[in-house]
Parts: structure tokens; sequence; C-alpha cells
């Protein structure tokens, strides 16, 4: 990455390479197979030995590391690394249990000692620090409704009850520990006051997030025999008839609520004095409308020549 977006500040950019370092240097420790699947696994995010983390700052990610940059300008450069590398390792607990669940990538022994292993490495590092009673609480409230969440997407996806928006709204507690280190530098920085806040910015960001996820992906989760909120209510059952779907505007009632979920997350973001929250959350509206302008037109159009319609 050669420029930086205008959502990173020059100063972020140590704190992010010395907990990506950091993050690389704990995983040769691991044993032969765990270090094989870490590997693997952060492969798949982009987040490449060369790229570190940068890959994260994208608008299209989830606010992985920037939340615990945006919010901790004010603390030391080591809290910094550690509150970004908590991130990092929190993030990738949950990705390889992820890719475990959705896609059966690699051995389910392997990610779930892995995925362990980057849990302890989450709290340790924020452990270092005093971050306080509450904090505590909510990152063991925020680690237990994941748990509660991620069982509960395993059945919905599997076809089991239905999958209406108040499903969806729970399964989104798989997200919100993406808060944990914003809110320990909340903590470490004395506005915690501002944590309701925060969480209500946080939330509409990952369920944004989840919808315009879902509907990017939704022909590889539907080939894959997976079900998400938007395939439900769309109704395809064939590659052709969720095509069909998207053609006929059929993502406009989810595209909208992912645009207004975007813009009470900017409200937010004025509210907590986080203007670099500002051009990112605008990043995220662009690249929605972009996928948009092209449902009809460019890759969507040449697989609905060659899809089999229903």
């Amino acid at each position: 990455m050669t420029a930086l977006p205008a959502w990173v500040a020059p100063d972020d950019l140590q704190p992010l390479d010395l907990a990506s370092a950091q993050l690389q240097a704990w995983s040769m420790g691991l044993g032969d197979e765990l270090r094989a699947a870490f590997d693997g696994m952060v492969a798949t995010t982009g987040a490449n030995a060369s790229a570190g983390a940068r890959p994260y700052l994208l608008p299209i990610s989830q606010p992985v590391v920037l939340l615990p940059l945006w919010l901790s300008r004010a603390l030391p450069q080591q809290t910094r690394v550690d509150l970004v590398g908590s991130a990092l390792a929190g993030y990738l607990a949950v990705r390889v249990q992820d890719d475990w669940v959705d896609r059966r990538c690699g051995d389910a022994e392997v990610a779930m000692v892995l995925s362990a292993a980057l849990a302890g490495r989450h709290a340790a590092l924020v452990g270092r620090h005093a971050v306080g009673e509450a904090y505590w609480h909510l990152h063991a409230e925020r680690w237990s409704k994941y748990a509660t969440a991620m069982a509960l997407e395993r059945q919905l996806a599997a076809g089991v009850g239905p999958y209406t928006e108040a499903e969806f709204q729970r399964v989104l507690d798989r997200s919100r520990p993406v808060i944990l280190p914003g809110a320990a530098a909340l903590a470490l920085s004395g506005r915690w006051s501002v944590l309701p806040r925060l969480s209500a910015m946080v939330d509409c960001i990952v369920a944004a997030h989840q919808r315009f996820d879902d509907l990017r992906d939704g022909l590889d989760d539907l080939r894959a025999g997976l079900r998400t909120p938007v395939l439900a209510r769309s109704g395809a059952r064939s590659a052709g008839a969720w095509l069909g779907w998207l053609a006929a505007d059929g993502a406009r009632d989810e595209l909208a609520l992912a645009a207004a979920e975007l813009e009470t997350a900017s409200q937010c973001a004025q509210q907590l004095s986080l203007p670099d929250a500002e051009p990112w959350l605008l990043a995220r509206s662009d690249a929605m409308q972009a996928w948009t302008a092209n449902w009809r037109k460019g890759p969507l159009a040449a697989l609905m020549a060659t899809a089999e319609m229903d």
C-alpha cells in the first residue's frame, strides 16, 4: 500500500506494523502443524507476511484495527501496539473458526486449538494494561454472546428454523467482539462513559457489513449449501434464480437498510469525535453503490448469460 487512505494517520502505521510483526513472531513459536494452519488462514484474509495487517484498512473490511487505532492516539505507543495486536488476534481467532464452520477449511481439531491460542493472545495483550473491571465484564459478555451466536448461525445456515431479521440481529453477536480493543482504549483514556455510543456505532457497522457481505457472497453461499437471511428472502434455489432476483432489484431493501445503518454509524462517529471514521464510512457506502451499478453489466451480466435459469 503506497498511499495512506484518508482514514489512516501516518502515526498509525508504526503500531500497525509492529503489531503485525509481533503476531508473525508469535506464530513462529507454534508447532509445525499449527503454524502451517495459521499461515494458510492468514493468507485467506490478504494479510500475508509482506502486507502485514494493512489489508484490514480497506473500507470493505470490518474496522478490526481501525477502532483501536482511532481511539488510542493519546495513549503510549506500546499500549497502541498491544491494542492493535489484541484486535488482530481476536479477529483471527474468529476467522479460523469461521473458515472451518462455513467452508470446512483445514482440520477441525487444529482449528479448535489454533483459535484457542489466538483467543488467549487477544485477552493477554489487553491484560497487560489496567483496563478495569467494567472492561472485563464487557469482554466476558461479548465472547459469551459470540459463542451463542455461532451455534445459532450454524443451525440457521443448515436450514433449521426461520431466518428473519430477528435471527439476523441475534447472529450479529458473532461480530460484536470487534469493539473490545476500542473499548479498552476508552477505559485507558478515561472515556468509558461514551461506550454506549461506540457500541451503537459498531452495531450499525457490523450489520451493514454483514448485509453487504451476504449479497456479494450470495452465489458462493448458495453453491455451498449455506442459508443466509438474504438468500432466504430471495427464495432462490439455483444460481440463475439468485442472479435473476438481483437483476430485478431484489436487493434494494437490503441495501437501503445497510445505507441507513451506515448513516447512523456516521452520526455516532461525529458524537464520538472520530473524524477519520467519516471518510471510511463514505468509502464503504461508495463500494455498495459501485456494486449495485454492476448488477446489470460486467461480471453479473456474464454470469447471467451462462447460469442455468429456472
